[in-house]
């Protein structure tokens, strides 16, 4: 897509969202409350976004949707949420893509990082692909494959600054198959709620068999994101080959 098609794409987003206007202006100053100030292009892609997937999610079940209020706060707010724990420049995957969230919105408000997209739905996939070159993110990569296999991929093993999973897997097998991809040194940023501290007690065995530790547990910095929070883990030292096991298995059997 050119750069005056991306234009006339945007205005057309912005004509169709005018009554609601107030909504996207409420959630630009939340945005701002995180630290985080977009661009005029950056909103547009944003609402191109949010066009694509209503307009994707009637054909096929992507996410439950929801009202443009859940789509600004429940998916597009609780996504940047992150964004203040990702380093300049980063490499970074994101696993279980699913409709986008948190990669797309990262991507956009974060041109800065190289981002990978990891989904094993062929038709998921193809959404991220179609949001990816209509949103002109060249910096980002989809990829159909399942976690289990592309963490065995010897060019993306430990090749990543930071990883991301939003609703995934319960965190022993999520742990399994995210970890296995960061450099040592490298974080998993985990996005969970309340009951987080029943799975961090399920993660014991993994978090020392991947040699992996917590570092720091955040509640979500805004009020409209109260109950969710953020599970910063490091990566101390390699990843044993044999991990992460054949698939389903980490889900099946979890560590």
């Amino acid at each position: 897509m050119s750069q005056d098609d991306f234009a006339a794409h945007t205005a057309a987003a912005g004509q169709e969202l005018a009554p609601d206007t107030l909504l996207w202006t409420t959630w630009q100053a939340d945005c701002e409350t995180l630290g985080l100030t977009l661009t005029p292009e950056q909103i547009g892609q944003m609402q191109a976004y949010y066009d694509l997937l209503t307009e994707t999610n009637y054909q096929m079940n992507l996410i439950r949707l929801g009202s443009l209020s859940d789509f600004l706060n429940r998916h597009l707010l609780d996504s940047l949420a992150i964004h203040a724990l990702i380093p300049m420049g980063a490499r970074l995957v994101d696993l279980g893509s699913g409709g986008g969230f948190p990669l797309i919105p990262l991507s956009i408000a974060r041109p800065d990082i190289t981002a990978w997209g990891v989904e094993s739905t062929g038709k998921k996939c193809r959404f991220l692909d179609r949001v990816k070159t209509e949103l002109a993110l060249s910096h980002l990569t989809i990829t159909q494959t399942r976690g289990e296999e592309f963490a065995h991929v010897q060019t993306m093993r430990e090749s990543f600054d930071m990883a991301t999973a939003r609703a995934v897997a319960a965190l022993p097998a999520l742990l399994e198959l995210t970890i296995p991809l960061l450099k040592t040194g490298g974080h998993l940023i985990a996005m969970k709620g309340l009951s987080y501290e029943e799975e961090l007690a399920q993660s014991r065995r993994a978090l020392t068999v991947l040699h992996t530790t917590l570092e720091t547990v955040i509640p979500t910095p805004h009020p409209k994101l109260s109950g969710a929070r953020i599970l910063l883990f490091k990566k101390q030292q390699a990843t044993p080959l044999a991990y992460p096991r054949s698939p389903g298995t980490p889900t099946k059997k979890p560590l």
